[in-house]
This record gives C-alpha cells, structure tokens and sequence, in this order.
C-alpha cells in the first residue's frame, strides 16, 4: 500500500517541473507579441508649404497627398489668406476644434 501512494505523488513531483517549464516556454514566446511593446508612431513633422498672410499662426503638416491645416489653436473671428508657390493644385485638408468656430469659409479658384 505504501508503494502504491507514493507512486501518484512521485508521479506528480515528475510533472510539476515539465509543467512549469511548458507554462514559462508559453509566456516567454508571447512576451514577443505584446501590442503595447510596439513604439507609437512619430508625430508629423511641420511644414512650410503655403505662405500665410494674416497674422494667424496656422500649422502645416502632410497627411499623405493632402496639406494638413490645423486650425485647433485659433478661436474667435480672424481672417487669413493662403498663397502657394507655384500654380500646383494642392489638396487641402482643415483640423478644427469643434465649437471654436462659429463659422469657417473657403475661398479658391479651383473647387
């Protein structure tokens, strides 16, 4: 009787260690894959693209083909004129704070 009660505790003492060591090769190789272990990506970097007449401190950043205006800093009523330096169609794309603005109007030769 005494060899028959040892023999499930031995077996036991057998598979705790190959457990542990299947539970830490699991963790380890998820350790690669967190979703937060990815760094944020860069924040765009500012550009001088268009020539602001008006006062008005508007930022300038790429969003693929389109210029990025963000008017987020501005509030209340002001005017500014944009002029690009040379007769290329450029596609203009507005950041606004939401309630800022009572009004914002877009003026152009082309649509």
């Amino acid at each position: 009787m005494a060899s028959a009660a040892a023999g499930p505790a031995a077996r036991r003492l057998r598979v705790a260690p190959l457990t542990a060591l299947a539970l830490c090769m699991s963790v380890s190789a998820c350790g690669m894959h967190w979703p937060w272990r990815q760094r944020a990506p860069a924040a765009p970097q500012p550009v001088q693209v268009l020539s602001i007449q008006g006062g008005a401190a508007i930022l300038q950043f790429w969003d693929r083909n389109t210029l990025l205006l963000d008017l987020s800093a501005l509030s209340g009523e002001g005017e500014a004129s944009l002029h690009a330096p040379h007769a290329w169609p450029v596609r203009l794309e507005f950041k606004v704070q939401p309630g800022s603005m009572a009004q914002l109007e877009v003026r152009a030769l082309a649509r």
